[in-house]
């Protein structure tokens, strides 16, 4: 890179921060923190050049450090005891022979992946014309996802140099056939105004999880960009993340979901909550292989309030809500394991059956809805529907509705694996709720 100060201020940060040792020793003594003759005395024995200690005024909790050779050993107190009971020196030794390993097999991911995050962009600027052009853009997005940057605190000039080495594929794979990609972005108060965010995601969970951080009720907005306008696209912990200049994205607006404080008055008046606690005190822990796990009784709960919110936005009547809770809380106790199990609905049917849980419903019709609905709650919904005629149900269509509310709800509850997608639920009012099921499983249940 031509110019090694592209990167600043960021970049050098902790260099400008560091001074040396020596100088900072003209303010003499400071009790059982610096004793700077003993500790010289003891590193000129083991060989170490003294011009690689300094003073780090950018730390509260270590004082002093050294750095040599893209090394960095933080150090609490620059005394010869402390040199040795913390042994500082093997730690130096050892950091070293793991970069220069790194640097010597040209492993530069993971050289970057090992380095001090307080100097990663500073040796990345140092090393820029050694790293292999095919690396020089992905490793710039490592240092900037490990070290906490944000698009702005980067120079332009420095990110369009690094732009030139993108592979042309990248960033393409979300984009429609007009080579925008739908990105959106969960805000919360006192976020920066989203016509200046950078940062935005791909993925709809992702959004509405910074929406309600910290059991806020946030705003959820969506916009489009151009494939060639992305700066970078980060995967991480499924975040998705886009990386983009303001000016470049387009079409921003808000996403009208709805939340739990919105709906709560309207909940209570309704009698919804209270059939939620009348239908969660029936759950018990032993009905369950794991209760604790995440088909356990804290999802089945989930499940009861979403399908009771489903039924109460689709003006179902009261039996119908009746057999969608009792569905609600039935339909996993057949699970032994928590991964893709499409079978695990016909065993949650047989558990039913053997410990006498539908009792109360003595309608031989209703017993059939139940028993395809739990049946069938784990297939795909067309392999699902093609087998309804072989129950004995009168009302198919009522089925078929009850069927789909109930994939609805059980879907909405894939937000807590950061596996929800909006475009495959099948109701209306569902598609408003993803904010709501997110702001349940943070707060409510």
């Amino acid at each position: 890179m031509d110019n090694m100060n592209l990167f600043e201020p960021e970049a050098s940060r902790f260099i400008r921060n560091i001074t040396p040792i020596n100088v900072f020793a003209l303010m003499g003594d400071i009790k059982d923190k610096f004793h700077y003759p003993e500790a010289y005395e003891y590193l000129a024995a083991k060989g170490y050049d003294i011009k690689d200690f300094y003073f780090n005024r950018g730390s509260y909790m270590s004082w002093f450090c050294y750095y040599h050779k893209y090394v960095v050993i933080d150090i609490t107190h620059f005394t010869e005891p402390c040199l040795k009971d913390f042994r500082i020196l093997e730690f130096i030794e050892l950091e070293s022979e793991r970069l220069q390993t790194a640097l010597a097999e040209k492993n530069f991911k993971n050289f970057f992946y090992m380095i001090d995050d307080r100097i990663a962009l500073f040796a990345y600027q140092e090393l820029f014309d050694i790293i292999p052009d095919n690396d020089k853009y992905d490793l710039l997005w490592l240092i900037y996802f490990r070290c906490g940057y944000h698009l702005e605190q980067l120079n332009r000039e420095a990110v369009s140099e690094v732009l030139r080495y993108r592979p042309r594929e990248k960033h393409r794979e979300d984009a429609g056939t007009d080579g925008y990609v739908k990105i959106y972005r969960g805000q919360i108060a006192g976020s920066i105004p989203v016509s200046l965010a950078t940062s935005w995601t791909t993925d709809l969970n992702t959004a509405i999880y910074y929406a309600t951080r910290f059991n806020q009720s946030g705003t959820i907005f969506s916009a489009r960009i151009h494939q060639d306008k992305v700066i970078a696209y980060i995967k991480r912990h499924n975040d998705k993340e886009i990386l983009a200049y303001p000016e470049d994205i387009q079409n921003i607006s808000k996403e009208h979901f709805m939340s739990f404080d919105d709906l709560l008055p309207e909940l209570e008046d309704t009698g919804v909550l209270a059939a939620y606690e009348y239908y969660s005190s029936r759950l018990k822990p032993e009905y369950f292989h794991n209760p604790t796990g995440i088909h356990g009784l804290s999802h089945t709960r989930r499940v009861l309030l979403l399908v009771l919110i489903l039924a109460h936005l689709e003006n179902l009547s009261p039996r119908c809500s009746q057999l969608l809770s009792i569905i609600a809380l039935y339909h996993d106790i057949g699970r032994t394991n928590d991964n893709f199990d499409p079978h695990h609905g016909r065993a949650s049917c047989r558990k039913i059956n053997r410990l006498d849980l539908l009792d109360e419903i003595e309608n031989t019709t209703d017993r059939e809805i139940i028993n395809f609905i739990i049946t069938n709650h784990c297939v795909e919904d067309t392999k699902a529907l093609n087998k309804i005629d072989k129950y004995n149900i009168r009302d198919k269509a009522e089925a078929t509705t009850l069927f789909k509310i109930f994939k609805d709800a059980d879907g909405l509850d894939r937000i807590r694996i950061n596996d929800l997608d909006i475009r495959l639920l099948r109701t209306k009012s569902a598609q408003k709720l993803p904010l709501l099921a997110r702001q349940i499983l943070n707060s409510y249940l």
